[in-house]
């Protein structure tokens, strides 16, 4: 965590503290020894939500609990977290779970707003609505996937050095991954030149870049943070915004393009400033409680240093070396991780032959009752699992054995994220009456 904002973390003690009493957001901000205008920004910028709507998700989600687990009245449970009235309450409870207190008191759904844990905070994150200029987009291909970003950026920069009608002019430099040719990666660059953009067109066409065209200016929201222009820090920051600010945010995926736009210092690119399209949320990830049938797997299990990247490649050379028809069918993948361990691995549909020994096993989950999170395929398992066992603990269930596994699903055989959904599972031993 940044030490700077440690003072967060006083502020949502404080808030639990007081989460059914009447709140001044300025003895809020007291609290964490800040301003309260100071305390909107930094609390909007590191979790994703207004002071405002914080609080308003963690009276909810405490109804929601009382709901299930006692026989108070909705009165009873409106004025006790804080709303004036049963209707201020219904209303808000059916806009954010688009259901009724009384549907959700029968149903086998759960919701549960977190209190926020501020020791995973790294970077600054700004929601904005911003401008991608018109582009000229052209894509570089290579034999490997390693540097490919650094490569096309240096064969970028060496054309306009070359070319002295270009060196002189102000560009704005974007990338992202492009789609691959055949097994050659690939990585799209798009320039937008201060001068004539025919002239750019031309020479790129020239080059070693492929497939130039024109990308019309686009204006969307973004969540935007910005990391110095290595490797490491650049895949820290994308999964910090996918896997920790995203998915604890106000926010969803939208379904535009990423980009990631250079910053130059001199004429080297010494940081880049991410840019992921998001759009506000229109539901919040539920928990639900159903029975499932018994599911096969074929997964392997290894230990330490990038073992899930260890586990994937070895099914998939099992696959490779003794059914490779089966390659094409996968539709349902499985993960699973604890302690330094990942088990990875396919849903199997019929039963398969092992050999003595090998890197691969068969395992099976009976059927029976689950608790399951639905959710789209980014965001990291273990963050998923660590709140389910811990909304388990909450509500007074037991798991079955202690682990929490995924399953990740492709849709209409599209490997795209909104056309991937995983879902977080547990088996459950026994409810708790109450």
């Amino acid at each position: 965590m940044l030490k700077k904002y440690d003072y967060l973390n006083k502020v949502t003690e404080y808030i639990e503290d007081n989460i059914n009493e009447e709140m001044n957001l300025a003895e809020v901000a007291k609290a964490g020894f800040v301003s309260l205008m100071q305390l909107y920004r930094d609390f909007y910028t590191y979790t994703g939500h207004s002071l405002k709507e914080y609080i308003r998700k963690r009276r909810l989600s405490n109804g929601c609990a009382m709901i299930k687990h006692t026989d108070a009245s909705l009165v009873e449970i409106a004025i006790s977290n804080g709303y004036e009235t049963q209707q201020s309450f219904c209303k808000y409870f059916k806009s954010v779970l688009g259901i009724t207190p009384l549907e959700y008191r029968n149903s086998d759904v759960y919701f549960s707003f977190y209190p926020l844990n501020f020791e995973h905070i790294s970077l600054p994150v700004k929601v904005e609505t911003q401008t991608i200029p018109m582009v000229i987009s052209c894509r570089y291909y290579s034999s490997q996937q390693n540097g490919i970003e650094n490569r096309a950026v240096s064969r970028l920069l060496e054309i306009i050095k070359n070319r002295n009608r270009l060196s002189d002019e102000v560009i704005r430099l974007f990338g992202r991954d492009g789609k691959p040719k055949g097994d050659e990666p690939c990585y799209e660059l798009m320039v937008a030149p201060s001068g004539n953009i025919d002239v750019w067109v031309d020479v790129l066409r020239e080059s070693v870049f492929n497939d130039v065209s024109i990308i019309n200016q686009t204006t969307a929201v973004f969540a935007s943070c910005t990391v110095k222009n290595v490797e490491k820090d650049i895949t820290s920051g994308w999964n910090y915004l996918y896997n920790l600010w995203l998915k604890n945010s106000m926010f969803a995926l939208d379904d535009r393009e990423y980009f990631e736009e250079y910053c130059f210092k001199g004429q080297i690119p010494n940081k880049l400033k991410l840019l992921l399209p998001v759009k506000k949320r229109s539901n919040y990830r539920m928990i639900i409680i159903e029975d499932m049938p018994a599911m096969t797997f074929l997964i392997s299990k290894k230990v330490g240093i990038n073992s899930e990247e260890t586990a994937s490649k070895c099914v998939m050379q099992f696959l490779a070396d003794h059914y490779p028809p089966m390659i094409k069918e996968m539709s349902a993948f499985y993960v699973a991780c604890y302690k330094d361990a990942y088990e990875c691995g396919i849903k199997l549909d019929k039963d398969i032959d092992l050999p003595a020994n090998g890197d691969v096993e068969v395992i099976r989950y009976p059927e029976g009752r689950y608790a399951k999170v639905n959710d789209v395929c980014y965001g990291d398992v273990n963050i998923h699992a660590e709140q389910l066992k811990y909304w388990l603990a909450q509500n007074g269930f037991l798991q079955a054995n202690q682990k929490v596994f995924a399953i990740y699903e492709i849709h209409d055989g599209c490997f795209e994220l909104s056309s991937i959904t995983m879902t977080v599972c547990t088996q459950l031993k026994n409810v708790k009456n109450g």
